[in-house]
């Protein structure tokens, strides 16, 4: 069995023979194991870029020791350059200030004093492989890191949906334009997706957001990364799936921030309304967001939610329309539709380009509605969407000269005061109007 010899800090050893030779023994001879010694080469990272001495611009991202294969596994403490020096910071191998490559995931770095650095960006946070390779008196140092960096809720304003980060730090703005991601779920036997889905850039990553249905927390989300059109990679992953990482203990106890409590209140309360949509239209049943189990339980109180409905006909034979009624579409936002028929579409032309919904868009749809509201076959339809911080402000249409304010708990209130309900539907206007509280309550 060969001898062997400790590694230090600076340097491995390989046995490389005896001293003397060994021979045939004519009497007593005393062999020395003789050693070469291989410096150790170390992966080390600094933040903040640009053309700076590292020793003035560190910091203590992580440093980490090729193995005897020129191999390292790092997980820097945030994003960062790297570069590589021998363990007895005798020698520095990085490549000109001036170099830069948006793209590499390769270097091939070469013998420099301390004032040049190169532009090789590496996540933060994430497990990423590297190998340094011997190359013409210099080193060509590569890594491997996951195109998919990690997932988070969409949760601006409270809209439903879930957060993709990708690997792509150092795009121009120009260059993002041509990284794009179709987005694909199963509802029950058919494909729903949202092709060319734009990305935009955020310390965490390429970002690219998928919205879904209330009904569609439980579905897996295939995400398929097309750069210039062509697939790079897939990741699937679920609005539930991380949801139900918010509300786990390990999560609570590194969230950094006063307003948990908040936070887990309002996931708790969307995934109570996915739950009580998957009921009511038969989505995903036997997989509940909320598991079957509702965070929230306590009757609503109608009179508790705070009407704004104006009176929805008051004014409108001077603009020839007969107001039909309101429904709200509970997609992944909350969709307001107030429906009229026309009494003198003539008259209505002359005040045609004055309905609009008060900072914001709407859609004006004539004819061909197959909808019946109220038992009348309305002719037109005004829309507006309503994001969950905002479902018990009133959103207000303007015709003519005239306001009708309405809110999406109108609907809610309305509904709950009927005599005769249905339970799924009572169940999930309850769940929208729990889901407005803890939206309030989250986003103040």
């Amino acid at each position: 069995e060969e001898p062997t010899k400790a590694e230090d800090e600076y340097c491995r050893y390989s046995f490389t023979g005896w001293s003397p030779e060994v021979s045939a023994v004519t009497g007593d001879v005393t062999y020395t194991a003789q050693f070469s010694s291989v410096k150790k080469y170390v992966l080390f990272g600094w933040i903040e870029g640009g053309n700076y001495a590292c020793e003035e611009n560190s910091a203590d991202t992580g440093e980490y020791y090729f193995d005897a294969d020129g191999k390292c596994t790092a997980v820097f403490t945030q994003d960062a350059y790297v570069a590589v020096k021998s363990a007895d910071n005798s020698e520095w191998y990085m490549v000109p200030a001036s170099f830069y490559d948006a793209d590499a995931t390769s270097l091939d770095l070469y013998s420099t004093d301390s004032n040049n650095r190169e532009k090789l960006h590496v996540p933060g946070n994430k497990q990423v492989t590297f190998t340094l390779t011997a190359k013409d008196g210099g080193f060509n140092l590569s890594y491997e890191a996951p195109l998919t960096l990690g997932h988070s809720l969409s949760l601006d304003d409270g809209d439903i949906g879930v957060n993709f980060f990708f690997n792509f730090f150092y795009l121009t703005d120009e260059q993002l334009e041509n990284v794009k991601v179709d987005f694909a779920w199963n509802v029950e036997g058919k494909t729903k997706e949202a092709k060319g889905v734009n990305g935009t850039l955020t310390p965490n990553g390429c970002r690219f957001t998928c919205r879904v249905a209330a009904a569609e927390m439980t579905y897996d989300i295939t995400a398929t990364v097309k750069v210039g059109g062509e697939e790079i990679g897939t990741n699937i992953y679920s609005v539930k799936r991380y949801a139900d990482k918010i509300l786990s203990d390990d999560y609570k106890d590194k969230y950094v921030g006063d307003d948990y409590d908040e936070l887990a209140g309002l996931v708790k309360a969307m995934l109570d309304y996915g739950a009580s949509a998957q009921i009511k239209w038969g989505r995903n049943v036997n997989e509940l967001a909320n598991g079957g189990t509702y965070f929230n339980t306590e009757a609503v109180d109608p009179a508790s939610i705070t009407a704004y409905k104006s009176d929805m006909n008051a004014g409108l034979d001077a603009y020839g329309l007969e107001y039909a009624g309101s429904t709200i579409s509970l997609e992944s936002k909350t969709v307001i539709r107030h429906y009229y028929k026309l009494t003198d579409e003539s008259q209505y032309n002359k005040y045609r380009d004055g309905s609009y919904f008060e900072e914001a868009g709407v859609t004006l749809t004539f004819g061909g509605e197959e909808a019946t509201v109220n038992g009348k076959k309305p002719e037109i339809f005004f829309e507006t969407e309503v994001n969950a911080a905002g479902l018990n402000d009133p959103v207000t249409l303007v015709i003519g000269e005239n306001s009708y304010n309405y809110s999406a708990l109108d609907y809610v209130k309305n509904y709950l005061n009927k005599a005769e309900q249905n339970e799924d539907t009572a169940k999930l206007v309850s769940s929208l109007y729990y889901y407005s509280v803890a939206a309030d309550a989250y986003f103040g």
